[in-house]
């Protein structure tokens, strides 16, 4: 097994650090000696008749189980003599319960009480660090000759770094689309929209105008007994941190520049974006930032548009089992908010972490690989829930995403899922890598909050003064975070 060249990973961390951030949560020469202790643990050698055990924590909702099922499965086949121990944990407080199970191993130092790997979002990742929970297996890849980051989609590598090093093994790609609704389509009298190119910003304007109208005054009933009188047309999470920013590159907005300087409030950029919520919201297109979870209004017939990813589909589709959803389900890309040329599609992915106190190391560095297969990512994207990170897969005729298990109609559009997927997509990391690690998760809910508060609590008209102003405040509070890190 090779052991680290100290002098050159040292100093590759520390240009690492020095590169995405300039600050540490940790000492990298603590880092680095604790991932030795690990990689002395693994061996590189383990072929499929290895014997040993491992344990995953993993969300218990529908969605979830369908996915580390699909990796566990695949993952015993490759690795008959493993013995998985799977623990499942409720959705809404999954995060949370984890981190107990932390706390409670890390007080007793009885560390093989807890998972060797966990399900993780990128949204997680700072805490899970800062509480020294989570591994950086990019030190594991310097030294595993058999694996490369390389094959995989370069955006969802990206949103699983933190301070300059990769602590989530990213398990699909994901952005964002339009799923919309036939049933509502031809109650409405409208014709379906070209699923292959994007909606311009008149054209989505046209449709959200036309279908309000027509939902709002017919209220159909829908097949759950409720009407459409509300008139919602596009329903989606605006307060969603991937959504948020991908909406704010719609329309030519970041939060931060190459060199970390604050630039949320730089021309009206900020404010344009928020401002197309705002007009959404007050015409009754859209709900407001927050106000429900992703899918209430589409799953129950009330609104024909939904933006969210792929990672869903099976539970959109299972909504309805007795009318047949998947009939009545389509899906385009994300349209044009803005311009073709500010086009930006929110992605993000989640994955899965090895414990910092991991205990069956080879075992766990076992599965994270597996993840990534090509054996992993077929058996995941039968499940109809997953785009692959493999990016080999992506285009591939025959890949399993493009014919899952899960009921599709013929003309389903498996190639929204990747539209524009290597030139127009962005993650949260693209701004997280910009500034020092301690500052990340201050910033990024600064930066989600300012469009809830100036949606949500502002008046119907003349709120353009008090939606600057809520730019200008975030601004500052953003620049008084980064700078007590510099």
């Amino acid at each position: 097994m090779k052991k680290f060249r100290f002098a050159g990973l040292i100093l590759a961390v520390v240009m690492l650090f020095g590169l995405f951030g300039g600050c540490t949560l940790r000492d990298p020469l603590d880092i680095d000696a604790e991932m030795q202790k690990i990689i002395d643990r693994i061996d590189f050698k383990a072929d499929s008749s290895h014997t040993g055990k491992l344990r995953i924590y993993a969300q218990s909702k529908p969605t979830e189980l369908l996915a580390i099922n699909a990796f566990v499965g695949s993952f015993k086949l490759k690795y008959p003599n493993i013995e998985v121990d799977l623990k499942t944990f409720v959705a809404d407080s999954y995060i949370d319960t984890i981190k107990k199970e932390h706390s409670a191993a890390d007080s007793s130092q009885k560390y093989d009480e807890m998972a060797d790997v966990f399900w993780l979002t990128n949204e997680t990742i700072p805490s899970l660090v800062n509480m020294e929970m989570i591994a950086p297996i990019s030190y594991i890849d310097l030294v595993d000759d058999s694996f490369s980051t390389d094959a995989l989609v370069d955006s969802m590598v990206r949103d699983s770094m933190f301070g300059g090093q990769m602590y989530m093994m990213p398990r699909d790609y994901n952005q964002f689309v339009m799923f919309y609704n036939k049933w509502l389509f031809e109650k409405c009298g409208v014709d379906e929209i070209d699923n292959v190119e994007a909606l311009s910003a008149e054209e989505l304007e046209g449709l959200m105008y036309r279908l309000h109208g027509i939902m709002a005054s017919n209220k159909f009933t829908t097949p759950y007994g409720g009407n459409t009188g509300e008139g919602q047309v596009i329903d989606c999470n605006w307060a969603w941190g991937s959504v948020a920013y991908g909406l704010y590159r719609m329309f030519g907005a970041d939060v931060v520049d190459n060199e970390g300087n604050v630039i949320f409030g730089n021309g009206d950029a900020t404010y344009n974006a928020i401002e197309w919520v705002k007009k959404s919201v007050y015409n009754g297109y859209t709900p407001e930032p927050g106000e429900q979870s992703s899918g209430g209004f589409f799953t129950q017939y009330k609104a024909p548009f939904l933006i969210e990813t792929r990672a869903v589909l099976t539970d959109l589709i299972k909504s309805d089992s007795k009318n047949n959803w998947a009939e009545h389900i389509g899906v385009a890309p994300m349209p044009e908010l803005s311009t073709s040329e500010n086009y930006s599609v929110g992605a993000g992915c989640s994955g899965y972490g090895m414990y910092q106190h991991v205990t069956n190391a080879t075992e766990a560095w076992l599965f994270l690989k597996h993840v990534v297969s090509v054996e992993g990512q077929e058996a995941f994207g039968k499940t109809g829930n997953s785009v692959p990170v493999l990016e080999s897969l992506l285009e591939k005729e025959d890949a399993a995403w493009r014919h899952p298990e899960a009921d599709l109609p013929d003309d389903f559009n498996h190639d929204a899922f990747i539209y524009k997927y290597k030139d127009k997509s962005c993650v949260m990391s693209d701004f997280k890598s910009k500034i020092p690690a301690k500052s990340v998760a201050r910033v990024a809910a600064v930066m989600q909050s300012t469009l809830t508060s100036s949606v949500n609590q502002t008046p119907a008209t003349g709120y353009e003064a008090r939606i600057k102003k809520n730019i200008s405040d975030s601004v500052k509070t953003m620049e008084k975070e980064i700078a007590k890190y510099r």
